[in-house]
């Protein structure tokens, strides 16, 4: 990749890391906002509402922040921003916005393309196309299907490049921010086609496909570099990705079954049924499909409106436990997990009490989870624990939960892991994309605005906005609280 080697050897590399980086969810509107997700609030597509026991479906429409490109209003800075993820658009900004025209979306999209100026969008999808949209995970999929799948990624490459050339040349822009998310697509796509990876059982051995993730980098680096070509002389610029890829199989039960099974959270009634955290809705129809299969009930749900499965999957949460004597309970998800402590005073019927006891419980809920091995390699599963109390001077957080819990990247699905005390048992969910995200990502920044980093350098998320502002000459506002970095004069992003 000549373009992104070149800017290493220009300016320099650093790794993207450190505890603020809590969780792969809500990172990149942490880097654009300097604002922590124990702030923000977005740690997942469906969230515990604060205050309450219900599940709500969540966006970054509903987060607390917004992009440091919002501070330019009024400014006199143009500004051009392209799919940046996890953002919305910022009326008033001075120049042109094109939002969720090829970001990454899942199935059934949380936000619709739109753009300031309106006719944007439509201007830019007449003359280089629409949304083009790729799932991130097809069940057994055909050759023919992914030779598509790759050739449309492809596509989508080249023309957003040609998209964002084309605006670039019609105006001056002080900041240009553009996102491609095709390399995360295309890393989960095609993970297990590479060269020495162990495939997923429902995948064929396609060796022609063994090199489709390096071809889909290839095709950004020369987009990257062709942007670079027709901007003003001499431009600052960061380079990034949040995080990097790894092995894994979705762990959505697995976090409410340790919560059950060492006897955190406890089941209403006869505490046979479990929280389905699915994101299909599987297993929340009406009482006449109960005995229908688990499989088909998952075909027929995906059919209902999602505010209709979301609701059903939020009552069904509410209803499967007794809180009256849980301590600790498990907000569903799909790979991390997610812990929040039943606390008096936050929670509706809380039962532990703040300062010690909270304390304490944390304790013992870490020490239980790093006590979970997974007989099949006889290691410890956990990979390690957020507290988020950590970043509230101890204190509980509002908006997110108390714990996050990331599991060790494995080629196998965990579905039995071993505690001291027993079993940790889930199903293997319908949704079973063998891929999930990790730390560190890295940051590559050159131009005359820069310092070469330390060849060891770690850059925290929370600095990347400060540092952009820093660039472009404006002033940090107090609620961010990371800082400019490597910057050693101002001129334009």
């Amino acid at each position: 990749m000549p373009h992104l080697g070149r800017l290493e050897q220009q300016g320099g590399w650093a790794s993207v890391a450190g505890p603020d980086l809590v969780d792969e969810m809500g990172t990149w509107l942490q880097a654009y906002s300097g604002v922590g997700p124990w702030d923000h609030g977005y740690y997942s597509f469906r969230q515990l509402k604060p205050g309450t026991y219900d599940l709500v479906a969540f966006s970054e429409h509903q987060a607390h922040a917004r992009p440091f490109w919002a501070e330019l209003v009024g400014t006199g800075l143009k500004a051009l921003i392209v799919d940046a993820n996890e953002t919305g658009l910022i009326h008033d900004l001075d120049g042109t916005q094109i939002a969720h025209w090829r970001s990454y979306q899942p199935d059934y999209p949380t936000s619709a393309p739109q753009s300031l100026p309106r006719g944007a969008l439509g201007r830019v999808c007449r003359e280089f196309g629409g949304n083009l949209h790729i799932s991130d995970y097809v069940r057994h999929p055909t050759e023919e299907q992914e030779d598509t799948a790759l050739r449309t990624l492809l596509e989508r490459i080249r023309t957003k490049g040609e998209a964002c050339r084309s605006l670039i040349q019609e105006n001056r822009y002080d900041l240009i921010v553009i996102a491609f998310a095709e390399a995360h697509l295309g890393a989960h796509r095609f993970w297990s086609y590479q060269e020495n990876q162990v495939r997923r059982e429902d995948i064929a051995d396609v060796p022609s496909l063994a090199p489709a993730i390096l071809w889909v980098y290839q095709a950004i680096d020369r987009e990257v570099g062709r942007i670079l070509a027709c901007v003003r002389p001499d431009p600052n610029v960061l380079l990034t990705s949040m995080y990097g890829m790894k092995d894994q199989y979705p762990t959505t039960d697995l976090t409410t079954a340790f919560c059950h099974a060492l006897g955190f959270q406890i089941p209403s009634g006869s505490g046979n049924a479990k929280v389905n955290g699915n994101a299909d809705g599987a297993g929340n129809l009406p009482r006449g499909l109960n005995k229908v299969s688990l499989r088909l009930r998952r075909t027929v749900s995906k059919h209902f409106p999602r505010a209709l499965q979301e609701s059903r999957i939020s009552a069904r949460f509410r209803a499967e436990t007794d809180w009256t004597r849980t301590t600790a309970f498990a907000i569903p998800g799909l790979y991390s997990g997610y812990i929040r402590v039943n606390l008096q005073g936050r929670e509706p019927e809380g039962v532990v009490r703040p300062g010690r006891d909270y304390h304490a419980l944390l304790d013992r809920i870490e020490a239980d989870l790093s006590a979970l091995v997974d007989p099949t390699t006889g290691e410890a599963a956990l990979e390690s624990v957020v507290k988020n109390a950590t970043f509230y001077n101890g204190e509980p957080p509002q908006l997110v939960p108390d714990l996050v819990v990331h599991w060790k990247a494995a080629t196998h699905f965990h579905d039995r892991l071993i505690h001291p005390t027993g079993e940790v048992t889930q199903s293997r969910p319908d949704y079973f994309r063998e891929t999930y995200h990790q730390f560190p990502g890295f940051i590559i920044i050159a131009g005359p605005g820069f310092d070469a980093p330390a060849t060891d350098a770690i850059v925290s998320p929370m600095d990347i906005a400060p540092t952009c502002l820093h660039l472009l000459r404006q002033a940090i506002p107090a609620h961010m609280s990371g800082k400019a970095f490597g910057c050693r004069w101002a001129r334009s992003l």
